[in-house]
Formats: structure tokens, sequence, C-alpha cells
């Protein structure tokens, strides 16, 4: 009695399809389905002895396929990082955000951010070194004003002290 061979057979045209796809950049992506369906199916084909050999050979071809799918999307994503270079001349950058800036987008933004930061900081402690001032302002006036008056009650005693001198008699 001849093997049935119907799973291997299914398992290896289903790799040769997802072979055939991975050439194909972006579009490689639906290729992925067929080589993990062909690598199930081939397990299983190998482990039945349902064409074991085109089951063996669909995995084969099903990961043959998954690493060229691979290398050509890595292909893709540096041709495009490398054309954006060569459009802008500069470093492409993708913030935490996930927005694409070029290298001295990122970098000024960065610049902005710590001189806007800086100016901020700078504007406190004017405020803070003005409010000190006039606090300083205020204590200086309040104690020359003391001093005046002061003074001026001396000038007063000293008068009356003098008066009394000239004239011999007590001012009040």
């Amino acid at each position: 009695m001849e093997k049935k061979k119907g799973l291997g057979i299914a398992t290896l045209i289903i790799a040769i399809v997802g072979l055939i796809g991975c050439w194909i950049p972006v579009l490689n992506l639906l290729s992925y389905p067929f080589f993990i369906i062909a690598i199930i199916m081939g397990i299983i084909a190998a482990i039945k002895d349902n064409g074991r050999v085109l089951a063996i050979i669909g995995i084969v071809l099903s990961v043959i396929g998954w690493i060229v799918a691979n290398g050509m999307n890595s292909l893709l994503g540096n041709a495009i990082e490398e054309g954006l270079k060569s459009y802008s001349g500069e470093d492409i950058v993708i913030t935490q955000s996930g927005d694409i800036k070029t290298g001295s987008d990122w970098l000024n933004g960065l610049i902005s951010e710590g001189i806007d930061e800086m100016n901020n900081q700078i504007e406190a402690g004017v405020t803070e070194i003005s409010d000190t001032v006039t606090d300083i302002n205020d204590q200086v006036v309040e104690g020359v004003e003391e001093g005046v008056e002061n003074v001026n009650e001396g000038l007063e005693n000293l008068g009356e002290d003098v008066a009394e001198v000239v004239t011999g008699e007590e001012v009040e």
C-alpha cells in the first residue's frame, strides 16, 4: 500500500508560496503566516510519516524564507534611513514619543528646552535677589530714618544744654 503524501505536498506548496512572497519588501510581511502554517503542517506530516521528505523540505524552505523576509525588511529599513539621511544630510532620531526628527532638530529641541529651563531658573533667582534687595533697602531706610530721629533728638538735647549753659537757666 502506498503512503499518503498529501500533508507533505501541502506543506511544500505553502512554503513555496511564502518563499516567493518573501522577496517583495513590505508585502513579505504576508509571508510570515504561510511560513508558520508550513512549519506546523510540516512537523505534523513528518511525525505522521505523511510525506516526510516533502514536509522536511517545506520546513527548510519556510525557515529560509523567514530569514530572507527578515533580511529584506532589514535592508528596506536601512535604505529608508539612508535615504532620509541623504535627503536631510543629517542623522534621523526617533524620540521616546515616537516622533521622527533629524539629529539637528532633536538637538536644537534639547538645547531649546535646556535654555528655557535655565531662563526660568535665572528668572526665579533674579526675582529672589530683587525681593532680598527690596527687604534690605526697606531695612536701611528704616535704620536711616531712625538714625535721623536720634540725631534730631540729640541735637535738640544739645541745643537745650547749650542754651542752659549760655543763659544759666534751665530750658524745657
